[in-house]
């Protein structure tokens, strides 16, 4: 992972328990930093939200929530591409249909069929 990610929590609601979140990376960190220090009303996400800065509860570290979606292979459209995964085969590749032969007898017996 080149980048560093940020998560934002902000209010969404009349209430502080509403909240929303959202991950950027640190490109748009910095503007959001510089909107914020130029006292600006509202803080512009790329295209994702525009949040009142008021509004904005806290700004933490995101690698670890991003490294993990990458492990799982989670893809965030036009954002967040995952990880690449090492392609290793081991072992005999058989055809699904193979398998069922082999095991045919084996499952009509455990249901109680009659192998005809």
């Amino acid at each position: 992972m080149n980048n560093s990610y940020f998560k934002i929590i902000y209010r969404t609601g009349e209430e502080d328990w509403e909240t929303g979140e959202i991950i950027v990376d640190e490109e748009q960190h910095a503007k959001i930093q510089k909107q914020m220090s130029e006292g600006s009303d509202f803080v512009f996400i790329k295209d994702k939200a525009t949040i009142k800065r008021t509004a904005i509860v806290s700004i933490t570290s995101a690698n670890d929530i991003v490294a993990n979606y990458q492990k799982q292979g989670l893809k965030v459209e036009g954002f967040l591409e995952p990880a690449e995964k090492p392609k290793q085969i081991t072992g005999n590749i058989r055809k699904i249909g193979d398998y069922l032969k082999e095991t045919r007898e084996k499952f009509y017996k455990r249901m109680g069929w009659r192998l005809e």
